[in-house]
């Protein structure tokens, strides 16, 4: 094993992964706050890419491959919070989804206009979790043994991210 690989490198991914979603959610939010209706379906159509790719990539990272090594560990009600916070993203971003895809296809402006407010709400709800990490399972990560951090890594890379 690599005992060099540090909880550095995984922490640096995890919140790159953040730093790049974050990046495109703010033009995301730009979007939405314009009146302009092909702006809003641009942003619309935007955010469904993200959730649907980069978000969804992440989550499954974290999911299949960090959050497994952190179980290991003895203390574990952080981890426990962040798959909580997890369940959540996940059922408000399918919910979010189905009103967001059904706005932009019949283009009523309540439909709209309601999707705007739930897309905005989600973006918001992304951010939390975001800093949620940040605060409980960032740390888990710095107690990783050399072992632990190798097999992350490999993983992720496996994974093309």
């Amino acid at each position: 094993m690599n005992a060099g690989i540090g909880s550095d490198e995984i922490i640096e991914k995890l919140n790159r992964d953040h730093r790049i979603i974050l990046e495109e959610l703010l033009i995301v939010e730009k979007s939405l706050a314009s009146k302009n209706p092909d702006e809003i379906s641009g942003a619309f159509e935007k955010l469904l890419e993200v959730l649907k790719t980069k978000l969804q990539a992440h989550y499954l990272d974290e999911k299949n491959v960090v959050f497994p090594e952190l179980d290991e560990l003895p203390t574990k009600w952080p981890l426990k919070l962040a798959n909580l916070d997890h369940d959540d993203m996940d059922l408000i971003s399918s919910i979010a989804e189905n009103h967001i895809e059904s706005a932009a296809r019949f283009k009523d402006e309540k439909k709209v206009f309601s999707a705007v407010e739930t897309a905005t709400k989600l973006i918001e709800f992304i951010k939390k979790h975001f800093r949620l990490e940040e605060d409980l399972v960032i740390p888990l990560c710095r107690r990783l043994n050399a072992e632990q951090r190798e097999r992350i890594m490999k993983s992720l890379k496996g994974n093309g991210r």
